[in-house]
């Protein structure tokens, strides 16, 4: 259906599959909460500067915005339809979508706007609802989403929705209690994120959860260290980079290019011994934080060997973060290792990234930990930071590198041979995780 101008009832907005309102000098839209079933949306060449997509519009799937004046942009969490997004001739600067859009459907509109310097955050957003505990007759649900401020909903009969208040999210998951729950005989709830925090392009949010570190002794490569296997619990969400760090990003900050394989920028830098990692991210930090790309209080450094396995199997306990690939014959898709890489690290983002679009998390340049090696603890642990200083000195690398055999891509794999933090090698690199406060 294609309404002509004039105003919408709510018949029409129940019955809408299509609007088109291109070239029509509009400035802002309200009022679409009815149109549930609305599925192509065009206000191309207008003048509207702020555009709050309405929670209801679960069926779109076609969105048209091109030649308007919006600067920011952020699709609610249930937008899961979208296919396609028209962004051109706006002076976007900031787009906030759902992680499974910017991974599927619209991976390649994300690409392109971070191409063109837009910065394209991804939010995964869980509400899980959790044993009553007290006061009586309270309501008691947990957040788990990307840090920032939340709205919290509550409906008796779903089309009608009450604010019950906005919270602070500071470390991914937050605990919401109703205390009027009772008053209702039954009760549904929603969050909304309101004001994700600042936070620089390429970088991925990694929310609290439970993994099992390790490997079990029948998988194939499986190595001693890798057991006993340990329940870990990480309660504080983390953004990890989506890239390895390059020679370029490395010639910015610290002035020089240790690498042994100069002359491509985007390749990862190596031959960067721990302590210069941790040089590295400290001025990261002081120079974003000067230019007001992080918030307050933040700040970048290495992951430690936990939240590193945890972001690199990406919910999977295979032995791949693609699976098990028992005859090996998809890792040259995931990964530049000893049989495609010519024996040399390649530029980064090159191959197929997890599920949680991190790239090179298998292969290119072994990665840097902040743990000292160490044998798991097995049992549960809650967020390890691994061992104390060890006689041998040993940090922990994972990850493999462009002169590894499959075995070590594993999602499992820890090395620590010549890993003292002293040592350049030519197959090892990092990648930051950013803190916030």
């Amino acid at each position: 259906m294609q309404k002509p101008a004039g105003p919408l009832t709510q018949q029409d907005l129940l019955t809408l599959t299509h609007l088109s309102a291109g070239s029509r000098q509009i400035t802002n839209v309200e009022g679409l909460e009815a149109a549930r079933n609305l599925r192509n949306l065009d206000l191309d060449s207008n003048s509207i500067t702020n555009f709050s997509i309405a929670e209801a519009l679960t069926n779109l799937t076609n969105l048209d915005l091109r030649s308007n004046q919006l600067i920011t942009l952020t699709l609610p969490s249930g937008m899961t339809n979208l296919a396609t997004l028209l962004l051109d001739a706006n002076p976007l600067n900031t787009l906030v979508m759902p992680a499974p859009l910017a991974e599927t459907s619209l991976a390649g509109t994300v690409a392109t706007l971070r191409n063109q310097g837009v910065s394209v955050f991804t939010y995964r957003l869980a509400v899980q609802l959790t044993r009553l505990q007290s006061p009586i007759g309270a309501f008691r649900f947990s957040i788990t989403g990307p840090p920032g401020v939340y709205a919290v909903f509550a409906s008796t009969n779903l089309p009608d929705w009450t604010v019950l208040g906005a919270v602070p999210n500071p470390v991914g998951t937050i605990t919401f209690t109703d205390t009027e729950a009772h008053l209702a005989p039954r009760k549904l709830y929603r969050a909304l994120l309101l004001a994700p925090p600042i936070t620089p392009p390429d970088i991925v949010f990694i929310s609290p959860n439970t993994f099992t570190l390790g490997s079990p002794s029948t998988e194939v490569g499986h190595q001693p260290d890798e057991s006993p296997q340990t329940i870990v619990k990480l309660t504080h969400g983390f953004w990890m980079a989506r890239f390895l760090v390059t020679q370029r990003n490395y010639l910015d900050v610290m002035g020089s290019n240790p690498s042994g394989f100069p002359g491509d920028l985007d390749r990862p830098v190596e031959k960067v011994p721990w302590p210069d990692a941790t040089n590295y991210y400290a001025k990261l930090t002081e120079r974003d934080l000067l230019a007001g790309r992080i918030p307050p209080g933040s700040h970048y450094r290495l992951p430690t060997e936990a939240e590193w396995e945890c972001a690199a199997r990406a919910g999977t306990s295979t032995r791949f973060y693609y699976g098990d690939d028992p005859n090996v014959t998809s890792l040259t898709n995931h990964a530049w290792y000893s049989a495609n890489s010519g024996f040399t690290p390649r530029p980064v983002g090159q191959k197929l990234p997890n599920a949680w679009g991190l790239y090179d998390m298998a292969g290119n340049v072994w990665e840097w930990c902040q743990d000292w090696y160490g044998p798991y603890p097995g049992g549960t642990a809650t967020d390890p930071q691994g061992p104390g200083p060890n006689a041998i000195g040993w940090k922990v690398i994972r990850g493999g590198a462009w002169e590894s055999f499959d075995l070590d891509c594993r999602s499992a794999r820890r090395s620590f041979q010549a890993a003292s933090p002293f040592i350049s090698d030519f197959i090892i690199g990092f990648r930051v995780v950013l803190e916030l406060p």
